[in-house]
Order: C-alpha cells, then sequence, then structure tokens
C-alpha cells in the first residue's frame, strides 16, 4: 500500500507551482504543509499508535501542533481535548489515555463527549461504541454493557444488512446464515430449520443453487470471484442470462 509520495528531489524547482503545489492528492490523501508531499489523511495528526501516525511528513507538518490545530481530522476520527491530536472515535474516551496532555482535561471532555448517530454510549458514561459492534459477541465497552444480555435481548435492533441469532443477543450479516460456517454462538445460523432446501433468501440476494440454501449477493454472481461452496455462482449456466456482477459490501456504504 503506498504510505506517501513526494517530487524527486533533482525536479527543477520552477516546476514545483505547477507539478505538485498545484496537484490535488488521490483520494484518502491529504498534502503536507509545504504542499510538495501526499500522505494518508488517517496519518496526518493521529495519535502515534501502531499503524497510524507517526512522522510522515517531511516538513514534520503531520506532529505540528499549529498546522494540526486547523486541520480536520478525516471520518471516524476526532480532535482530542487538546485540540491538535486526532483519534479514531473507538479509542478516544476508552479508558486508555490516548492523547498528549492532562488525563483531568480527557476525563472531563469525555463526560461531555456526544456519541453522534453512528455511535452509542457505554453505561460507564463516557466511552462510545459503533451501533454495529453493540451486541456482536465481543464486549467493546471497558465495562462490557455493549453485551449486557437485557439489553441486547429486550431493545437490540440489528443494523440494515444484519439478523439476530436465536439468542436474540447477536447479530449477523444475512449472508452468514447457511454458510455451514456457524457464525452465531449458538450455532443457530447453521440449523436444519432455517438452512431447508426451500429458503427464501432476502431481497437483493439469491441462493448459490437449488440444492444450496447459502444466499450471496446478487452482484456477487458472475464477477470472477467464486463465493459459493460449489463455485455454482460463477457456473456458465448461472452466469449466461445473468450480467456480470461487481462486489458491494453494503455494510461499508
Amino acid at each position: 500500500m503506498i504510505e506517501s509520495f513526494v517530487l524527486p528531489e533533482d525536479t527543477s524547482k520552477s516546476l514545483l507551482p505547477l507539478t505538485i503545489r498545484d496537484y490535488e492528492c488521490p483520494v484518502g490523501f491529504v498534502k503536507c504543509k509545504d504542499g510538495l508531499q501526499c500522505i494518508r489523511a488517517f496519518s496526518m495528526c493521529t495519535v502515534n499508535v501502531v499503524g497510524l501516525g507517526g512522522l510522515e511528513c517531511k516538513d514534520g507538518s503531520d506532529n505540528d501542533t499549529d498546522h494540526c490545530s486547523a486541520y480536520e481530522c478525516p471520518m471516524y476520527f476526532e480532535k482530542c481535548p487538546n485540540g491538535h491530536q486526532c483519534v479514531h472515535q473507538t479509542m478516544l474516551c476508552s479508558g486508555a489515555q490516548m492523547c498528549d496532555g492532562e488525563s483531568e482535561d480527557e476525563e472531563q471532555f469525555c463526560k461531555t463527549r456526544s456519541c453522534g448517530d453512528i455511535m452509542s454510549n457505554c453505561d460507564n458514561g463516557y466511552q462510545c461504541v459503533l451501533n454495529f459492534k453493540t451486541c456482536d459477541g465481543v464486549a467493546d465497552c471497558a465495562d462490557s454493557s455493549d453485551e449486557n444480555p437485557d439489553l441486547c435481548v429486550e431493545n437490540r435492533i440489528c443494523p440494515v444488512g444484519m439478523v439476530k441469532c436465536e439468542d436474540n443477543v447477536q447479530c449477523i450479516y444475512e449472508i452468514q446464515f447457511c454458510s455451514k460456517y456457524p457464525d452465531c454462538k449458538d450455532k443457530s445460523d447453521e440449523s436444519p430449520e432455517i438452512c431447508t432446501k426451500d429458503r427464501a433468501c432476502p431481497t437483493g440476494m439469491s441462493r448459490c443453487s437449488a440444492n444450496d440454501p447459502n444466499c450471496i449477493y446478487d452482484s456477487w454472481f458472475c464477477n470472477n470471484q467464486p463465493e459459493c461452496e460449489n463455485r455454482e455462482d460463477e457456473s456458465p449456466n448461472s452466469c449466461f442470462n445473468r450480467p456480470k456482477g461487481s462486489i458491494e459490501l453494503p455494510w461499508l456504504t
């Protein structure tokens, strides 16, 4: 994966305004302060943890306080209380001090922080977790409140494209049902009662074949990448009258 790129050192300085400073970085990249280098957006002004942040701009602007104070954090990142560092929403107020500065400032910030529409509050009152991570069988809140059985059974509504397991607690993607590999902790997604030969697929999905109850997205048929165990989604018989598909991940759109 490309981390960043710069103009070769021997390029004539007279060309800089045309070739680099007026050049637009590709999607997902942003310019360093000097305008001569593009780095990944989630590396600019971010907390220096494994895989994120660090000194990537040759001019040092990705860790420059003045530059970062005016920088708008990328999607799913938020500014630290210090106003110049960006941290991923799920790591902010997670119980570990991620931001530079006084821990008291971060504690006060977390008490008044809003989780927004795509995240939910943990019972501890300061941590937020993504909605689709609630009741997914893995504790993301430091107090494990996102996996509270009372919450998950009574109030849990699965995100779009996901369905509850039989325990009414865990949500898994529709495509995971009848895949021959249990994804529900109670293994209800592979029960014979659900995975019958006459099983109907959700809207936008089709069975791999008449004898295979596994459902895949319609756009995954005939895309030269077998998704069904029997590869029936790429067979000539299946693809003869079907337009070529393209891989779409609805939970990322």
